[in-house]
This record gives C-alpha cells, structure tokens and sequence, in this order.
C-alpha cells in the first residue's frame, strides 16, 4: 500500500499546469496517462501528464479469426506517420483513388504528408502509401480531422460518412496501443451532444485509438470520429457536425472543453499547425451518405392493348422507324394518349 502511494505522489508531480501545458505548441501526450488536477473546479476533470502511471481498463477486443476477418474490419486501418501510431478508415473512392478519415494530431495538418496504412484484406497484411491532402485541427475548438488519399481503389466497400445524428450503441475498430491486428470494441453511448461535434462512451479510448471510424450497425455508415479521452469517457466528434460546419463555412468552432486528451503522441515528424488546410472543401468529396429515404419510383405505365388493324398499322410504322431512324412508337403512344385525354373531357 505504501509503495503504491509513494508511486502516486511521484506520478503527481510530473503534471504541469494547464497554463505551462498551453504554452508548448507542439506538445507530446502520453497514450495513457492522466492524473487529477486541482486547477478546474470539477474534480473528476482530467488532465494531460508526462508519464503514463494510470492504466486504464482493458479493452473489449476480439482476437477470434472469424471476427478480425468481418466486415466490421473491411474498411479499418492503422496509420502510420513518422513514429506516431493511429487509426483510420476508408470512407469513399474519387476517381480512382481511395479517401480514408483520421484525425489530423495523427497524421499532421501539412498536405503532402506521407501517411503509411496498414490493413487486413481477406486474411491477408496488405500495406499502402497515402498523402495527407486535407485536414482542420485547433487545440481550443473541436476540429481535428484529416483526408488522406491513395492512389488507386482499395478493394473494400467503403462506410461513408453521416450527415444524421448518432442514435443508440456503436462499434469501432482501431490500433490500441498500436497493436496489431486491429482491434475490435462495442460502445455505449453516454451523450451525443445537439449543441457541439462531441460524442461520448464508454469505455474510456486508449492511445492508438486516434482516427478510428464509430460505425451504426443499423446501417453501417460512420457517424463519429474517434478523437479523445475526457472525463473517463472515450470521445469523438459526430460526422454530422463535420459535415454542418463544412456546409454552413463555420469559422469559429464549439470550444474544446478543459481536460481533452488527444490519444496519440506526437513526435518531432509530425506537424501539427492551427487552422484549415485542403484542396477542397470536405462537405465536397464524395464520402457522404445520403439523409433519409430515396423518392419512391414511378409506377410503370399500363401495357396498352391495340386491335389487330392497329397492330398492322404499328408493325408498318415500326419498319419505317427502322428506316428513317424516328421512334414512331412513342409518337404513336403520345397520340393515343391525347385521344384518351380529349374523351375524357367530351
């Protein structure tokens, strides 16, 4: 009991205030780490500290083949940007290249940035080389994400991103820890807030877990990005909030709250700049599904029946259409109907 104590009061002194944490630009978080701070007002707020000494829970995960083959892996990634390790996901084609999702404290805000993407596909380790070629992030609102694209299509469906609210329990996969193969977690919805991209579960995430794609098993399509940890929480932002800053062109976002810890570390490789950096606007790539219902289609037309003369007639139109290259029969159709129409008004 003593030595666990002792090994507290070390781990304690190691966090810095907010305020010295807020003057170093470029930072480094520990995946793990956390530790009470008594500068907020709210006790069980967390704060970001050097050393990693509170572990949290272990993940739910599945090491089953059958389940690290399903579908829910498909489209997962681990990603790779100097020595720092995430998460991503492919979220649609254009062209014929490949766009995945992370969050941009992962793969750096510079287009250009080489990103290397590990997946597995029908059993097999298959490796890809991206380019980062859009990202937003800022360390006082919630914007951190990114587009990475890769050259040609990746053969896997991808799960496009919502432009609807999250409702219910999701499912991730990710790179816990950075491990490999990828792993598999449930997750409880605690809040998905109407006023804010911020999204919580449980469990808590864990380092490595940065970028992994939060999929409905109702329909399968992204709702949220994995992004941080806060409060005890796993949390992440909605795509629907994404997307409505994107379309809307917001230019302040909701505030970041006190206590936010990014979930991978950032070393020297990876740059990390405030602001919005693109080709495009995101609300623009097709990796969007479509909200609500499709229109119902039309109900075909009733055959129309004709009398053996006008068989005769069309047959002989028919061959004359053949010839001069008209579609007598639509014609034909049109003036049927206009007789239809003049009859019923007679």
């Amino acid at each position: 009991m003593r030595t666990w104590l002792l090994a507290a009061l070390v781990a304690l002194s190691f966090c810095e205030p907010v305020e010295a944490q807020l003057l170093r630009r470029f930072r480094q978080t520990c995946p793990t780490g956390v530790c009470p701070t008594p500068q907020f007002a709210a006790p069980s707020v967390l704060q970001e500290c050097e050393p990693a000494v509170v572990e949290p829970a272990a993940m739910p995960q599945s090491d089953d083949e059958t389940a690290a083959t399903s579908e829910w892996f498909r489209s997962a990634a681990q990603f790779r940007v100097s020595n720092a390790c995430g998460s991503g996901s492919v979220v649609g084609f254009i062209g014929d290249d490949t766009l995945l999702l992370s969050n941009a404290h992962v793969t750096g805000t510079r287009p250009g940035t080489a990103v290397t993407i590990r997946m597995r596909i029908d059993g097999k380790d298959v490796t890809y080389q991206g380019t980062v070629i859009m990202a937003a992030y800022s360390n006082t609102t919630q914007a951190d994400w990114s587009i990475t694209r890769v050259r040609g299509r990746i053969p896997v469906e991808p799960r496009p991103l919502s432009i609807e609210r999250p409702s219910g329990d999701h499912v991730t996969v990710g790179s816990p820890r950075c491990v490999w193969p990828l792993k598999y977690q449930e997750l409880k919805t605690v809040r998905a807030s109407e006023s804010m991209p911020l999204w919580q579960w449980t469990p808590n995430s864990i380092g490595g877990q940065s970028g992994s794609g939060v999929w409905s098993p109702k329909d399968g399509n992204q709702y949220g990005l994995l992004t941080w940890s806060w409060n005890g929480y796993g949390a992440g932002q909605q795509t629907y909030w994404i997307y409505r800053q994107a379309a809307e062109k917001t230019v302040a976002g909701e505030p970041r709250l006190p206590g936010m810890k990014e979930l991978s570390p950032r070393p020297d490789g990876v740059v990390v700049e405030e602001g919005f950096f693109s080709e495009s606007d995101i609300d623009q790539l097709p990796i969007w599904s479509k909200p609500g219902v499709d229109p119902p289609k039309p109900e075909p037309a009733p055959p129309v029946e004709f009398s053996e003369s006008e068989v005769k007639n069309l047959r002989t139109l028919r061959a004359a259409a053949r010839e001069k290259g008209v579609d007598w029969m639509q014609i034909i159709l049109l003036i049927l109907e206009l007789i239809k129409l003049f009859q019923a008004r007679s």
